[in-house]
């Protein structure tokens, strides 16, 4: 850890980021569900009209939606460039000054690749879109972490005395695990397939994080068992969300 003052104003900031980020994801997904991303054929006008100044409350149905879409996006755009530039010049870290970059760049690619998506009219880059997001929300999330002042307070000393044991290599495999999960997602929402490669990959996240939460509670450090008490709360409101889905989707199971 670093020992750099406290700065509140940025981790505000990154905080105010992570948020506003997830207007694009959420309004997204929302484009998947009613198979609206091709509303417009045009990137990065709308209906030849300037984003900015298209009639967005007149317009309904699909061109609504996506259009809400694109000016989400213009809104993360924003938030990126204030937050790259309050880092910038108020964190001490230069490490941490360059994941400040790196966020504004990768909201940029992600802008970028929705254009993209929609010019060449091409359902696998609407995959790799939504799949880029949840990683630059991960970055989004790891930049206010490391301006937190729980991080900030925690010494190297407090790391090393702690007893990690099995959490080190859950936490470091876990994410790749969810990331594999979130990408069969995105085939099952945009191509239709890998539905059972999904369900099962569900079920090994879902083992992976609840033992990464329990050993969490076994460290004896305060902040490491909130996150971890965090993680399986939101893994069971996934899980949770997902049978909804698949009941909605398919229906109830006939027993007997």
């Amino acid at each position: 850890m670093d020992s750099s003052r406290y700065q509140p104003w940025v981790h505000r900031c990154a905080v105010l980021t992570v948020v506003v980020a997830l207007l694009p994801i959420g309004v997204g997904a929302v484009v998947t569900t009613l198979d609206a991303g091709m509303a417009f054929p045009d990137w990065p006008t709308s209906d030849g009209q300037n984003m900015l100044t298209y009639p967005w409350w007149q317009s309904a149905g699909d061109k609504f939606v996506e259009h809400g879409h694109r000016l989400a996006g213009i809104a993360i755009g924003l938030a990126s460039i204030g937050l790259a530039a309050v880092v910038w010049f108020c964190e001490r870290r230069r490490w941490v000054r360059w994941i400040g970059v790196g966020v504004l760049l990768a909201v940029i690619a992600q802008g970028l690749l929705g254009g993209l998506r929609v010019r060449m009219d091409e359902r696998v880059l609407a995959l790799v879109h939504g799949s880029t997001a949840a990683l630059v929300f991960s970055l989004m999330a790891a930049l206010a972490t490391l301006t937190s002042r729980n991080w900030m307070s925690t010494t190297r000393r407090d790391v090393e005395s702690t007893r990690l044991g099995i959490l080190k290599p859950l936490a470091m495999i876990t994410p790749f695990v969810v990331l594999v999960q979130y990408v069969l997602g995105g085939l099952v929402r945009h191509l239709g397939t890998a539905l059972y490669e999904h369900l099962g990959t569900a079920a090994i996240v879902s083992i992976f994080i609840l033992a990464a939460g329990i050993a969490a509670q076994r460290t004896g450090q305060a902040w490491l068992r909130r996150a971890g008490w965090t993680l399986i709360a939101i893994v069971t409101v996934q899980v949770t969300l997902g049978i909804a889905a698949w009941i909605t989707r398919f229906g109830l199971p006939m027993l007997g």
